[in-house]
């Protein structure tokens, strides 16, 4: 029965000290964002098709929470994808991101909620970039 006592006392002053680095080890630090962008970059050339599916619609995530973040390797990669994927699925969605990204104004008129399923976030997409191709006041060329 000490030995219980002992387990117990042991593990509440282990919690107490634990709690004392929590100060110090739960500091938030920036992101490092030009370490994501690297990744995504590297992961738009995988060759497992998921990987790439996966990091297009994480390129979009990343772009818009960092909209100001110089992201020419992400851009390069889904170019890449649009200009050589392994599939005509991915080199669609790639198209859908790549026109996303490079029409102004046009990831700021993407809705977060759109963000949350991926199916309905390709549908809205598509529906605003050809809204956008098709209106007479395109005259930006990409």
């Amino acid at each position: 029965m000490l030995k219980h006592y002992r387990k117990i006392a042991i593990s509440i002053y282990l919690g107490f000290i634990m709690m004392g680095f929590s100060s110090v080890f739960g500091q938030t630090h920036e992101p490092n964002k030009e370490l994501a962008a690297t990744n995504y970059s590297v992961a738009l050339q995988s060759e497992n098709p998921g990987v790439v599916e996966s990091a297009l619609f994480h390129s979009v995530l990343f772009k818009k929470a960092f909209n100001q973040q110089d992201s020419v390797q992400i851009l390069n990669g889904i170019a890449h994808v649009y200009n050589n994927g392994m599939s005509k699925r991915l080199r669609h969605k790639a198209y859908l991101i790549h026109s996303l990204l490079n029409i102004p104004g046009l990831l700021e008129s993407v809705d977060t909620e759109v963000l949350e399923n991926e199916e309905v976030f390709y549908r809205t997409v598509s529906e605003l970039v050809t809204r956008e191709l098709l209106s007479a006041n395109t005259t930006e060329n990409f």
